[in-house]
């Protein structure tokens, strides 16, 4: 089976809901990045280059610490 027919297969089994979902995801465009937007990225690779990484868990306690 090739890919474009697997995906008519999957698109087939899909609801209404789920086919306007991924209508939805494949239509979306997104803006361009603000300068804001690249800093935040590139501030973020520097810090995974320089070994300061933190697990999901650490985050979110520093989230619940805030409230």
């Amino acid at each position: 089976m090739s890919t474009k027919e697997r995906l008519h297969q999957l698109i087939d089994e899909m609801n209404d809901d789920q086919a306007a979902v991924l209508l939805m995801d494949l239509e979306y465009e997104p803006g361009p990045l603000s300068p804001e937007d690249i800093e935040s990225i590139e501030r973020g690779r520097r810090q995974a280059r320089a070994g300061q990484l933190r697990t999901t868990e650490e985050v979110f306690e520093r989230l619940r610490n805030r409230v």
